[in-house]
């Protein structure tokens, strides 16, 4: 399961990465899928780096 996550969370940080960047002008869309790309980005480089060093 923790795999499948590792895996997901990037392509959705990409996916919200862009649709951030075509909603710029539209505040009330962007400040909360700011959080939730923020919040994917945050969870996806720690697991990166592990995957990277070997760890979990």
């Amino acid at each position: 399961m923790k795999e499948i996550i590792s895996l997901i969370a990037p392509l959705i940080g990409v996916v919200l990465g862009i649709v951030i960047k075509l909603s710029k002008n539209e505040n009330h869309t962007s400040t909360p899928l700011r959080k939730v790309f923020l919040l994917c980005t945050m969870l996806s480089i720690p697991k990166a780096i592990g995957m990277r060093s070997g760890g979990n």
